[in-house]
């Protein structure tokens, strides 16, 4: 994980989900795989990984990324049909059907990838109608329609993975980060605004390396305004962020026993099944949700009693 400046800073994540993706990819670079496809939360890092990964593999790749139509789409595959070809958030890859299906044919692990296009007086000139591409697809989405036919078969023949973190995740490659040499602020400065983030930021919010970056180049603009040891910019990390959200269960959580209130697992499944009418069986998978994300943890040696994290 890195953010873009002229000191970058990068860090291992101790993430199984991370580590999957990064396997993906290296068998992508190797020419294991024709291609591979990864999602999840923006902000996380997706971009660094890939290119992480096929830069520490010495791998050379052509990044695209943006807007494109078929045609487009057709003809850099055509001028990079050799070559390992990484789409980074082009919605239209897994929007548009034309394009999904050209992408079925250039990923196809059996028989013909000879991709054509029939429109005419459409492609550039001494761009052919048909070509054979023998290159590699890695593709990087926020999220997508794993139920459409068309992602389905993309994915049947460029494996996917979701990049899955839980708080306990964030905060801990935040700290990494904050640690790790580089970026235009010093260790300490790094720490001190990530433990502001940390402590006022919760599950409900939406927390990302990204914005931690963002709060690293707020924190250096108002120590170049204000000097060092100003408190100025913490209203403005804090904006980042916005503002506290409870969802339903936290609320009845709390109405129960208190923001630092502990309760036997069995008596909130009781309280949730008769607030929300919901069978038993659904309270408990929805705690499970809550304990899996982070935002709930249980004492089992105490009976199972559950307390809110922060």
């Amino acid at each position: 994980m890195a953010n873009k400046t002229n000191k970058e800073i990068h860090v291992n994540v101790d993430n199984d989900t991370v580590k999957e993706a990064v396997n993906y990819v290296r068998m992508v670079g190797a020419g294991h795989l024709n291609g591979c496809v990864l999602t999840g939360p923006a902000g996380m890092g997706k971009t660094h990984l890939v290119e992480h990964t096929l830069q520490e593999m010495g791998r050379e790749y052509v990044l695209y990324g943006g807007h494109i139509t078929l045609a487009e789409i057709y003809e850099f595959l055509y001028e990079n049909a050799d070559a390992l070809i990484f789409f980074d958030d082009v919605s239209q890859v897994i929007t548009k059907t034309e394009i999904m299906e050209m992408l079925k044919q250039a990923l196809n692990t059996s028989g013909s990838r000879t991709l054509h296009y029939r429109s005419k007086n459409v492609l550039s000139e001494n761009v052919k109608n048909h070509f054979d591409f023998s290159g590699q697809i890695i593709c990087a989405f926020n999220a997508m329609d794993t139920q459409n036919p068309n992602v389905k078969a993309i994915v049947d023949r460029a494996p996917s993975v979701e990049l899955r973190y839980s708080r306990k995740d964030v905060e801990d490659i935040m700290w990494k980060i904050a640690e790790a040499p580089g970026g235009d602020l010093r260790e300490d400065e790094k720490m001190i605004v990530t433990e502001e983030i940390i402590s006022y930021t919760d599950n409900t919010m939406d927390v990302s390396l990204r914005k931690q970056f963002l709060a690293f180049s707020i924190f250096a603009s108002h120590k170049q305004w204000h000097g060092e040891g100003n408190t100025s910019w913490i209203p403005q990390v804090h904006n980042l962020f916005g503002k506290k959200k409870r969802s339903k269960v936290e609320q009845l959580f709390i109405e129960l026993v208190g923001e630092k209130g502990t309760i036997p697992r069995p008596d909130f499944v009781k309280a949730m099944a008769v607030q929300f009418e919901v069978s038993p069986r659904t309270a408990q998978r929805r705690i499970g949700e809550f304990l899996d994300m982070g935002i709930m943890s249980e004492n089992k040696k105490k009976g199972g009693l559950l307390r809110l994290e922060k």
